[in-house]
């Protein structure tokens, strides 16, 4: 909350002979520039976070790869190991890429949203379609604590059924097995608010600020385990934004985060 400001001195008594009486007089010419310092300072976290992102799993490739062309000293199963981790890198590397041009794009505003009248109850299907299989594998139970009732919201289908995926993900990762992860909505006036809600480890209050930003993750023995390209939350951020729409988190350390995020309610036909 610093306030950066640029000061320049220029002397009055330069100049033409009229500015005598001037003399040791100043004109001091002072320009807030905090704005300019942050953006300067996030560009410059962004690169240093997306080269730091793109070089390990690279990193990974070469050491793999050079290990695989030395082949007088890898076994054929220790081979098949390698060529696993390197397409695993290579899947990495391309969902990072996927979605460093679909954030730019939502920023930019380059990505044209098709707005509709969707149904709750039909987001609810598809969100359920894509996570069983996943929450059967890993153990935790998916609560659905939504009506089965003709609600509709007015949004893109697709970036708000991307914006529900990234925060289920979000939540399962930071989620232990046998946990739950429940999702809810309530109307107020005109607007649909959904709550995406964990029984995870939960954000430390001076990091909730920063959690929507580029590649941040909050700096624990847990977190650092938990494998991700570090954009969801950021994608998912400027999607809501573009409904016009609000996200925010409450947590707490040790008993879980609640993510929400508001869009409009359906017009009427």
């Amino acid at each position: 909350n610093k306030t950066i400001v640029s000061l320049m001195v220029i002397p009055l008594s330069e100049g033409a002979h009229f500015w005598t009486e001037l003399e040791h007089r100043y004109l001091v010419i002072m320009k807030d520039v905090s704005m300019l310092r942050k953006l300067q300072q996030v560009r410059s976290d962004f690169i240093t976070n997306a080269s730091h992102e793109l070089r390990t799993p690279l990193t990974a490739i070469q050491g793999y790869a050079e290990t695989l062309l030395d082949t007088g000293n890898t076994k054929k199963k220790q081979r098949q190991q390698f060529i696993i981790r390197i397409y695993e890198q290579a899947i990495y590397l391309s969902g990072l890429i996927s979605d460093l041009l679909n954030l730019s794009k939502i920023e930019s505003g380059g990505m044209k949203l098709n707005f509709q009248n969707y149904k709750v109850v039909d987001l609810r299907k598809k969100i359920t379609n894509l996570f069983e299989p996943l929450f059967s594998e890993s153990k935790m139970n998916f609560e659905w604590e939504i009506p089965d009732d003709p609600t509709e919201i007015y949004v893109d289908p697709e970036l708000i059924t991307q914006v529900l995926v990234n925060l289920i993900d979000n939540a399962i990762k930071y989620t232990e097995s046998g946990g739950t992860i429940s999702v809810s909505f309530q109307t107020k006036e005109d607007n649909i608010i959904f709550q995406i809600k964990d029984m995870g480890i939960g954000i430390p209050k001076q990091e909730l600020e920063r959690i929507f930003e580029r590649f941040y993750r909050v700096d624990t023995d847990s977190t650092n385990k938990v494998k991700g390209t570090g954009l969801g939350l950021s994608i998912a951020k400027h999607i809501v934004l573009q409904h016009d729409g609000r996200i925010w988190v409450e947590s707490e350390v040790g008993k879980g985060t609640s993510v929400f995020f508001s869009v409009k309610k359906g017009t009427a036909k």
